[in-house]
């Protein structure tokens, strides 16, 4: 595998992602056209996002990048000089940006507009200890932030802790919460992505475990162990070599990569299963001792997937690159649509009563999404092809 292009940085890329803009959505398209910058003057855009140990996170147009000129444009987003742990970009086009930095703060940036950055969440990030119930106060859990999440539709924004836990906010001010988990995860939590139709939420963490969250219960359906087996607890919780660092979902949402401390790439499906499809150990035995990979991720169209190093390198390699089948987005705009319905609903019920109330769900669907799905007029087939076998 040889990288078809290769970008020097100004200092140890830690973090990176690609987002895709669309003018028509921006956040505040009444300023948009004065606060552009000159990476975004078009109405369409696609750019890749660094996020350094000095703070800084530089952000290149993709198109840039691919053209002859030895000039590469950029521009650098910047608040204060601490190490950005990880970046996440909304898809649905606003080219709004969380970045989450060392020592817990996250920041929220507007790309439309100038880079200006319109939030911070670290204060929000609280988890009750016992449900909330007749408005009695009780204690809450307090950690470091160390991942983020948009949520596909752009309304919400997961944030997650060194000890496993996390929380779900509204995505503007005041960023109410909305949901939180407070167990499933033994280990920090260093990457989380969900599903494009919203329906899932995958997390993966130092305990060598990526878990997949059903939405939005955040009930925990399936994980996948690393280590080729479940580890004991201390392993969970202490040093087990297969601290997961990245994760990337593939545009057709039916598989996801890894990038691990053992230094190779897993291919997983999206499913139930035990052992990943395919793990590449090629580049583990070729590099030199003390070789890291940082992150990865897939470009919106599939076609490029970019590694970053810890010497300074981004190594951008070509994917098979295969038409999304007709059946795979029939499924993908059911999945959307009912979530979409689910999340309204959902919004109504934790407005006016602060928790959700699952009495509607039948005995054999423990999910709000599993018991709509199963209330569609479709062939058995169809509804186990929707559910994606996590069935419980």
């Amino acid at each position: 595998m040889k990288p078809i292009f290769r970008i020097k940085t100004n200092g140890n890329v830690i973090s990176m992602t690609f987002a895709a803009g669309d003018s028509s959505f921006c956040r505040l398209p009444h300023r948009a056209e004065k606060r552009r910058s000159s990476i975004v003057r078009e109405p369409q855009v696609s750019l890749l996002l660094l996020g350094l140990s000095s703070g800084v996170i530089e952000v290149y147009n993709v198109s840039s990048l691919i053209s002859s000129s030895p000039h590469v444009p950029k521009y650098v987003l910047m608040d204060e000089s601490t190490l950005v742990y990880l970046l996440s970009a909304a898809i649905d086009g606003s080219l709004r940006v969380g970045s989450v930095h060392q020592g817990g703060e996250v920041r929220l940036w507007d790309l439309w507009d100038d880079g200006n950055m319109y939030g911070k969440l670290r204060h929000k990030f609280t988890i009750p200890t016992n449900p909330i119930l007749n408005n009695q106060p009780c204690s809450e859990i307090q950690g470091e932030v160390c991942t983020f999440a948009w949520h596909p539709f752009g309304k919400h924004v997961f944030l997650a802790g060194e000890r496993g836990h996390a929380v779900v906010l509204d995505a503007e001010s005041p960023f109410s919460r909305i949901a939180y988990i407070r167990s499933g995860h033994y280990h920090r939590i260093s990457v989380a992505k969900y599903s494009k139709d919203g329906s899932l939420l995958i997390t993966a963490s130092y305990d060598s475990c990526c878990a997949v969250w059903s939405v939005p219960e955040y009930q925990c359906l399936h994980r996948f162990w690393h280590m080729g087996r479940e580890p004991s607890i201390p392993l969970r919780g202490g040093s087990n070599g297969h601290h997961i660092y990245g994760l990337s979902l593939s545009p057709d949402d039916l598989y996801f990569i890894t990038i691990c401390e053992d230094r190779c790439i897993r291919l997983w499906p999206l499913a139930p299963v035990n052992s990943p499809l395919k793990i590449y150990f090629e580049l583990a035995l070729q590099s030199y001792a003390g070789f890291k990979f940082r992150s990865l991720a897939f470009s919106p169209c599939g076609r490029i997937v970019a590694v970053t190093t810890n010497n300074h390198d981004v190594l951008l390699f070509t994917t098979r690159s295969e038409s999304i089948r007709l059946s795979t987005q029939c499924l993908h705009t059911i999945r959307k649509c009912v979530m979409n319905n689910i999340l309204k609903e959902f919004i109504h019920q934790t407005t006016n009563s602060q928790h959700l109330s699952l009495s509607i769900i039948e005995n054999n669907c423990k999910t709000l999404f599993q018991h709509d799905i199963s209330q569609l007029h479709l062939p058995s087939p169809v509804i186990k092809l929707i559910l994606r076998n996590f069935v419980n």
